[in-house]
């Protein structure tokens, strides 16, 4: 079987079982940037009841949290939950995002503010200057998501959040790999709260306010 080509602005449609709706991602890919890192996606702040749903739909929603580092392209077998819906290409597609990244060893805690040091990464390879954590807090940690399914619970996890439902009647957030997903999740506001002009920036304080 030919395999199957993707680009930036593709767009997919996967199941979430613990909430049982339908959801949507767009990847984007600057693997030319990092090899590691390079292959992006970001959810879609919209779910569906039913399968069949158009991309058209798409063109005017907002995001559900920023754009998390895949480890590869979704596997589109029929048994895993994942379809093609096209491509959808916007003026911001080219603009790379920045990330978070703390120093410490074990940077997937309860509370970020409480470790440290912070600092942004851009073009996700540049690591900027050390920062108060505040200039950071609203971004993703630059984290490779290994498998698909993490996506996946990280999505039923912030549609649990926003509304107002425990995430622990969905998920078992005790379990390891649950924990460090809920964690990464309550670590970040909720995007839609998040001013639209610092979505994936860090807060670079000035020279002069340094002194």
């Amino acid at each position: 079987m030919k395999k199957k080509i993707f680009f930036t602005g593709s767009v997919f449609q996967f199941y979430v079982p613990e909430i049982k709706k339908y959801a949507f991602c767009k990847f984007f890919d600057f693997r030319h940037l990092s090899g590691f890192h390079g292959l992006l996606a970001q959810v879609f702040d919209k779910f569906s009841d039913t399968d069949d749903n158009a991309i058209d739909d798409l063109k005017t929603c907002d995001w559900l949290f920023g754009p998390r580092s895949m480890h590869k392209w979704p596997n589109l077998r029929k048994d895993t939950g994942w379809k093609l819906l096209g491509i959808l290409h916007s003026p911001n597609d080219d603009i790379v995002p920045d990330f978070k990244q703390a120093q410490a060893f074990d940077t997937v805690v309860e509370d970020e503010s409480k470790t440290g040091p912070w600092y942004p990464i851009h073009n996700l390879t540049q690591r900027g200057d050390n920062c108060d954590y505040k200039q950071v807090k609203h971004l993703e940690q630059i984290i490779l998501t290994t498998a698909s399914l993490d996506l996946v619970a990280r999505t039923g996890m912030e549609y649990c959040r926003i509304n107002g439902l425990k995430v622990e009647d969905y998920y078992d957030i005790n379990d390891e790999g649950g924990r460090i997903t809920y964690l990464q999740m309550i670590n970040v506001p909720i995007y839609k709260d998040i001013p639209k002009e610092i979505r994936g920036k860090a807060l670079i304080r000035k020279a002069d306010d340094k002194k």
